[in-house]
């Protein structure tokens, strides 16, 4: 059986942007105040079954939406088995200290040039862990929540926060992490706020 993840996230506009920030890992999604309810599927089997590879292994699909807010998601699906495709993101600031200086921010335009400069032939480039300070040149800055680079700790859990974890053996999960998380295995590490659908349900407070 093969292995892929689905990686979904969020345009608050109608127009086409540059950077996004990753905000859901999700078959489906819905728009109910009431929870939990069954989630519609947003992008079903037969819509991907339709779709050409951007890359091969790599799916792209998106939809929009007026209600109840004009808001654009995409869904990006990559088969981590097929031949040549990895992962890769950007790693510690060469005087690292977390709570600090965590890593250096960089645009996802830039991240793609600086990686295929080094013969990484970066295909799909994601926005993903939130940070701070906030700008757009290359600057020492702070993560929220976990990150993981390359089996290096880049940023340590946080209570309360989910994550996108990759590990060295075995399916990528989202999980919830805490400040003392066994990080044993992870090669990759994401960190998000928070789940917003659990087993196709929207689930506690955290309606989008």
């Amino acid at each position: 059986m093969k292995s892929s993840v689905l990686i979904t996230f969020v345009c608050r506009s109608s127009c086409a942007i540059l950077r996004v920030s990753v905000w859901v890992i999700c078959a489906g999604l819905t728009f109910s105040q009431e929870a939990p309810v069954p989630a519609t599927p947003l992008f079903p089997a037969s819509d991907w079954a339709e779709v050409s590879a951007t890359y091969p292994g790599v799916q792209i699909l998106s939809q929009s939406f007026d209600q109840p807010r004009r808001i654009r998601i995409y869904a990006a699906r990559i088969d981590l088995q097929h031949p040549g495709l990895g992962v890769v993101t950007t790693g510690r600031h060469p005087q690292w200290e977390p709570g600090v200086r965590e890593t250096m921010r960089e645009t996802t335009t830039a991240f793609v040039c600086r990686k295929r400069a080094i013969d990484k032939p970066v295909v799909l480039a994601l926005n993903a862990n939130f940070y701070y300070p906030v700008g757009n040149e290359p600057a020492p800055s702070v993560l929220r929540g976990l990150a993981v680079s390359n089996g290096e700790l880049v940023s340590p859990s946080e209570k309360n926060r989910w994550a996108l974890v990759f590990p060295s053996e075995g399916p990528v999960r989202m999980q919830p992490t805490k400040p003392d998380t066994d990080l044993k295995n992870v090669q990759y590490a994401l960190g998000a706020y928070v789940a917003i659908v659990r087993e196709g349900a929207i689930f506690g407070d955290n309606q989008p």
